[in-house]
């Protein structure tokens, strides 16, 4: 079984970088069942704020958008969140006519569950969570501990392709200058995390070191709804820009450039590829004069003494 496993996850972890990211879940699905044979699926993702859970996506293989519909109704649903949520990164394998309650039991029936494997994973810092649960529909073939302990020990590489997947998608997007190699978030307008890559929680760690999901910290989600797109703090920067209805966030290390004022920042990278004053003060609409000062201003604030330093530095700086 082992060996299965790793072919599996080979596969994910390529499949991560090419698959589109509106069918990797399916198709992460497909790739499963002919190891871990199933008839559905559920793939759930959102955050624990307060005690409380908050769906932020779900997608359903081979069942209709109507089972979840219908599963919020029911009452005794609580009980089996609790126990599944309640032993993060533990597999439950569940026969449903005996191990739920009545009602739970004749929902899942109407929709041909008969046995569920189902596997929550919470992240201890931004409290994004995940639900993975897979269905049989046979009551005569019941979930093994070997596949129970198999999707286990799946789950977590699941999760963790998707999440490559869409920070892939990302990743073309076009990013700020000084932040081609960032680390990378995405919030929805009330600052709550959607999506948030493990070095951009390290960004803020190392910024607000108490700080807990699934919120951004407050100067975070303030930046959000005011019309200034960029963050400076005192260890690091952050750009924000908008993707259909949700906010990104591409976060980097506080360098010594992000101490210049924009008109400065153009006259250094002017000069540091070679422009004269007289040339810089045309383009800019300066005086010869003015531009000296900047630089001036500039070698001082970067602690630099000559031009091929401060190229050097520029340069780092924009794919930093």
């Amino acid at each position: 079984m082992l060996e299965k496993l790793s072919a599996v996850v080979l596969n994910l972890y390529r499949g991560a970088s090419e698959q589109p990211v509106d069918i990797f879940q399916d198709w992460a699905f497909e790739q499963v069942k002919p190891v871990l044979p199933f008839d559905s699926a559920l793939w759930l993702t959102g955050t624990l704020l307060n005690g409380q859970h908050a769906i932020h996506s779900q997608l359903l293989h081979r069942q209709p958008t109507q089972l979840m519909i219908d599963w919020a109704h029911c009452k005794d649903r609580a009980v089996f969140a609790v126990k599944v949520f309640g032993s993060p990164g533990i597999t439950f394998n569940c026969v449903t006519s005996t191990n739920l309650g009545p009602e739970l039991a004749e929902h899942t029936r109407r929709y041909n569950i008969e046995h569920i494997l189902a596997t929550a994973s919470i992240d201890p810092v931004s409290s994004l969570h995940e639900l993975i649960s897979i269905y049989r529909a046979d009551l005569d073939k019941p979930f093994s501990e070997e596949e129970r302990l198999f999707q286990q020990n799946l789950v977590p590489h699941l999760a963790e392709a998707w999440r490559i997947n869409r920070l892939t998608r990302l990743s073309k997007i076009r990013q700020p200058l000084g932040v081609a190699n960032s680390r990378a978030a995405a919030a929805d307008t009330k600052g709550i995390l959607h999506l948030i890559e493990p070095g951009f929680t390290r960004l803020i760690l190392d910024e607000w070191p108490e700080w807990r999901g699934p919120r951004l910290p407050d100067k975070l989600a303030a930046q959000i709804e005011s019309r200034d797109r960029r963050f400076v703090g005192d260890t690091l920067v952050i750009h924000f820009s908008g993707l259909n209805d949700q906010i990104l966030l591409h976060g980097r290390k506080k360098s010594r450039v992000d101490a210049l004022s924009k008109r400065e920042l153009e006259v250094a990278e002017h000069f540091s590829t070679g422009h004269t004053y007289k040339e810089i003060a045309r383009e800019a609409g300066l005086a010869p004069a003015t531009v000296r000062n900047h630089l001036s201003s500039v070698y001082l604030k970067l602690g630099v003494d000559n031009k091929a330093e401060l190229a050097t530095l520029l340069s780092s700086w924009a794919v930093d």
